[in-house]
């Protein structure tokens, strides 16, 4: 059975990586990806992540897909220090949810003010290598590990993470992961389980 999968981002790298983590678990997959019509900030912070990355996915289940999808990355205060990572949201058309964080790493304090005042990290990469792109390719991770990560990988992996639960059925009741219509299909409201 084809299943039809939206991803809410016009971004190549997070498309491949929805693409690459739903071919692991499914046969027939389609990828279709759109420009979200989400009013989110440039550069999220906190919850802003999580709640960035399920309002995309919503937006692919609108539009009718059988899976919606929203990777979100961003600044995560945690323990009195900074840290970039990402959030992938993976939302069913019966309205089950889940999600998975992706690797964290430190902000660097040369660009720590910036990002929190809201400048976008991919932006900021640009600008201090004199060349466009970075966001798209390796990412800050690739730049600041010298390419010993790859930003593809920890985003795909991140994707698959989120897809755990909807292939280990055994492991996870499906009463405890599905939100309600109003929980995740309000506006400005983070979704809860039920």
């Amino acid at each position: 059975m084809r299943i039809r999968v939206g991803v809410a981002t016009r971004n190549p790298l997070k498309v491949s990586a929805a693409k690459i983590a739903f071919e692991g678990f499914f046969d027939e997959v389609e990828i279709h990806s759109f420009k979200s019509s989400s009013m989110l900030q440039k550069q999220p912070a906190d919850e802003e992540i999580t709640r960035g990355a399920i309002l995309r996915a919503k937006e692919a289940i609108e539009l009718g897909y059988d899976y919606g999808v929203g990777i979100e990355g961003g600044l995560l205060h945690l323990g009195g220090r900074a840290y970039f990572t990402g959030f992938s949201a993976v939302i069913s058309k019966s309205r089950e949810m889940h999600g998975a964080w992706g690797l964290a790493w430190e902000c660097p304090p040369s660009l720590l003010e910036r990002v929190e005042r809201g400048e976008e990290l991919g932006i900021l990469m640009d600008q201090i290598l004199g060349r466009s792109g970075v966001k798209t390719h390796e990412g800050a991770i690739g730049v600041f590990s010298k390419s010993k990560i790859d930003r593809l990988r920890v985003t795909t992996d991140s994707v698959i993470a989120a897809l755990i639960p909807f292939v280990n059925r055994e492991f996870y009741s499906q009463d405890q992961s599905r939100v309600t219509r109003r929980d995740i299909f309000s506006d400005g409201e983070e979704a809860r389980k039920t």
